[in-house]
């Protein structure tokens, strides 16, 4: 919110915090690509879920995707695999019916994402 992503992160990250949530790619790109911040601290992306061309560069920074529907599962599913792992962090919807999974579809989503496995990390959930 224009405090400067990377001096958040620095301070951040000399408290000891486990990890960095981001809104925007580049943000996340930014603090992985700081020497500030270790290269250990996860870095989850919310409220956005990567484009095939932006899920590989995620994937390679060693930052969580945030996953909002069923259907971006079933596509992603059909495209190749990154060089490493995707970290996926799964976002449901507990009834305002607004953005993530709904309720009865987070078995279907988690199914599909440990389906995946090794080249998808289900890292954790999120409403």
């Amino acid at each position: 919110y224009g405090h400067g992503a990377v001096l958040a992160g620095r301070v951040l990250a000399s408290a000891k915090i486990d990890a960095l949530f981001v809104s925007e790619i580049e943000t996340g790109l930014q603090l992985r690509s700081s020497p500030e911040v270790p290269s250990s601290m996860a870095i989850i992306l919310l409220y956005r879920s990567p484009d095939q061309a932006t899920t590989c560069l995620l994937a390679a920074a060693n930052i969580t995707a945030s996953i909002l529907s069923l259907d971006w599962l079933e596509q992603a599913s059909n495209w190749p695999p990154c060089g490493s792992p995707l970290r996926l962090h799964l976002m449901v919807d507990t009834g305002l019916g607004r953005e993530g999974v709904a309720t009865g579809e987070v078995r279907q989503a988690t199914q599909t994402i440990l389906s995946n496995w090794p080249t998808w990390l289900l890292q954790g959930f999120y409403t």
